[in-house]
């Protein structure tokens, strides 16, 4: 049986009740907002149990379509296949729900079991939860929960190493057939507004299949190609808050597949047709890896990979990533040969565990169990190497690099593949190299903030600083698809640009002391303020153990020796990829002047693999280095 969330509006309480009682009589376990307890927080009550239930059941009817609360519950259904929508009037669904199929309970007026309550109490059944326990988790034991947690920027840049999803947009399709898939594009409806977003939207993802060696075959709605999937697009632009809804089908039996809804609240139209472009590849993307899949997996359990694929590729923050993982095992679970789910498990594990702090993760074990069940379908997926990647440490520079650099080898072209081993170069200070495989992803996927957002940062922090702010002008961030790029450009700007768009997304995103008194003190460089900056850097370090943004504050502030100190200080075991990657930053080059700076790096475990690789940072060859790594290094090793 299935744990359901009952969606209504308080005006259909009774109705409700009666719905309630009809569904637990049948043994399924119903959640509806009379549950909630004294005292608690309402709509973190409210968010608890959508997201913990099976099937979300929304009663729509003339008051509840005007119901913002109703909306906002039938979308978390909707965008996670959990979405089980009941009609009680004749009232259509709002914008966004009206392709789905709506069980009809208007006439529904007793307890008795109809024909309609039996049709939603399938409906229910086939999302539930199967009782018996799985092998995986018998294995792997009890995973971790997730916290629920806001963005951090001061983590995201690990969350970045692994975000594949958004990079492989339009791009990467080993499973699929030999045969391109069609896809048609075109309005849902005949307004001007409609027909111009679907013109855009074909013109877009056109252009962005320029540097693809695999992609899709585009028609429009006079084409007469029989398509495999239809992208129907229908909004407003012509308005003060324009909006879009976006809409993919099946083209066989025009069964929808996924829908989302779009906008831009700053009154951008521009920004609304990048969203919708972006929003659309992600989908076609899914839907053309599952589609092509075998087995295919029945209509529920597709629908809830697309869910989740398409929120991945949208990269909200860490605190959406968590939420899917359990949405793909219950896909895997019973469909346990589906390969694009278990793709997208292995890097949402990886993605997760790839967060250096103290929120709850995954355990290796989990991911090591992940990866077997996975190379038992296919041990040739790339996706295999990029999980495994995570479970090696930080400070394992040649086990890294040789596994990135196999996987380049075997996948030039796949962007997962070329942006992890961009992260990994990075950590030994070869960032020129990592501008090449980040200018790569970049060509071969244009619309991707993810591939953006990895060429800008890879450009920042090789002290291409001009280039870097000249990129992210071009490309703007969008509320609907864009926490990558809104990090880097918080990023990019905190350290080498307006220090003033930095803070306001600081305060809108995150909180963090050190980058908010950083930010302060840039922006009016006072002695108490920079005192200020100094004295929570320090803190933090003390408090967290987390040494790459305080050290980089002291640096910046002629704190030379006491940078240097901190990093000697750093455990090991502590070493983590984000303080690994600060060391070849441009706010640490003082540091890097000081011959003792190659004492960091044997340290760190980087002298050493210089020495026996041959690959040295490039610091080392700059013209106005005042010594010779190699001869230091000698010294240190005497």
């Amino acid at each position: 049986m299935a744990s359901v969330f009952l969606s209504y509006d308080r005006e259909d309480a009774d109705r409700a009740a009666t719905l309630a009682t009809a569904l637990e009589s049948a043994g399924h376990s119903v959640w509806w907002d009379r549950h909630i307890k004294g005292g608690a927080q309402y709509s973190n009550a409210i968010e608890k149990a959508l997201k913990q239930a099976d099937a979300v059941v929304v009663l729509w009817s003339a008051r509840s379509i005007l119901s913002a609360w109703v909306r906002d519950e039938a979308a978390a259904g909707r965008d996670s296949g959990r979405l089980v929508p009941v009609r009680l009037d004749d009232s259509e669904p709002p914008l966004g729900f009206r392709q789905y199929q709506t069980i009809d309970l208007s006439a529904a007026r007793g307890r008795g079991r109809s024909a309609a309550l039996s049709q939603l109490a399938a409906a229910i059944e086939a999302l539930g939860e199967p009782t018996a326990i799985k092998a995986s988790e018998a294995a792997a034991g009890a995973r971790p929960r997730l916290r629920r947690k806001l963005p951090h920027l001061g983590i995201a840049l690990a969350l970045l190493a692994l975000a594949g999803a958004a990079a492989g947009i339009l791009l990467w399709r080993p499973w699929a057939s030999a045969a391109v898939p069609v896809v048609a594009v075109r309005p849902a409806d005949s307004s001007t507004d409609s027909r111009a977003l679907a013109r855009d939207l074909f013109v877009r993802l056109g252009a962005a299949q320029s540097g693809r060696t695999q992609s899709i075959q585009l028609v429009d709605e006079n084409a007469r190609e029989m398509p495999d999937l239809i992208l129907e697009v229908s909004g407003t632009t012509s308005v003060a808050d324009p909006s879009a809804n976006l809409v993919l089908l099946r083209a066989k039996d025009r069964q929808l597949l996924s829908s989302q809804d779009l906008a831009a609240p700053e009154g951008e139209a521009a920004d609304l047709k990048t969203s919708v472009a972006i929003a659309a590849a992600s989908a076609v993307e899914c839907a053309t890896a599952a589609l092509a899949s075998r087995p295919l997996p029945r209509l529920d359990l597709l629908k809830q990979y697309l869910g989740a694929c398409t929120r991945f590729a949208s990269l909200y923050g860490m605190e959406d990533v968590s939420t899917l993982i359990p949405q793909l095992e219950k896909v895997v679970r019973r469909e346990s040969r589906f390969l694009p789910a278990r793709k997208q498990l292995l890097l949402a594990g990886a993605f997760m565990r790839s967060i250096p702090t103290e929120v709850a993760k995954p355990s290796s074990q989990w991911l090591r169990v992940q990866i077997d069940a996975a190379r038992r379908i296919d041990p040739e997926m790339p996706e295999l190497g990029l999980a495994e990647l995570d479970l090696l440490p930080a400070t394992d520079f040649a086990g890294r690099i040789s596994l990135v650099d196999g996987l380049r080898q075997a996948h030039p072209d796949d962007m997962f593949i070329l942006g992890a081993r961009a992260e990994q170069l990075m950590l030994v200070g070869r960032n020129n190299e990592a501008v090449v495989d980040a200018e790569r992803t970049a060509q071969l996927d244009r619309l991707s903030p993810y591939s953006r957002s990895e060429y800008i940062r890879a450009l920042a922090f090789s002290g291409r600083i001009s280039r870097a702010l000249e990129e992210l002008s071009n490309f703007r961030p969008l509320s609907f698809v864009g926490m990558n790029l809104t990090d880097t450009r918080f990023r990019v700007n905190m350290r080498y640009g307006d220090p003033q768009p930095a803070l306001r997304i600081l305060r809108m995103y995150g909180t963090s002391k050190a980058h908010d008194a950083f930010l302060t003190a840039r922006i009016e460089p006072t002695k108490d303020n920079i005192e200020r900056a100094m004295a929570i850097a320090r803190a933090f370090a003390a408090e967290r153990g987390f040494y790459s943004t305080p050290a980089e504050v002291l640096e910046a502030y002629g704190r030379d020796d006491e940078a240097y100190q901190m990093l000697m200080r750093v455990p090991r075991a502590r070493v983590d990829q984000t303080t690994l990657q600060t060391l070849f930053r441009p706010t640490l080059k003082n540091l890097r002047q000081n011959p003792r700076f190659l004492r960091v790096a044997q340290h760190f475990g980087l002298l050493d693999y210089w020495r026996r690789s041959g690959k040295w940072p490039d610091f080392c060859f700059e013209p106005d280095l005042p010594y010779d790594c190699k001869a230091e290094a000698a010294k240190i090793a005497a």
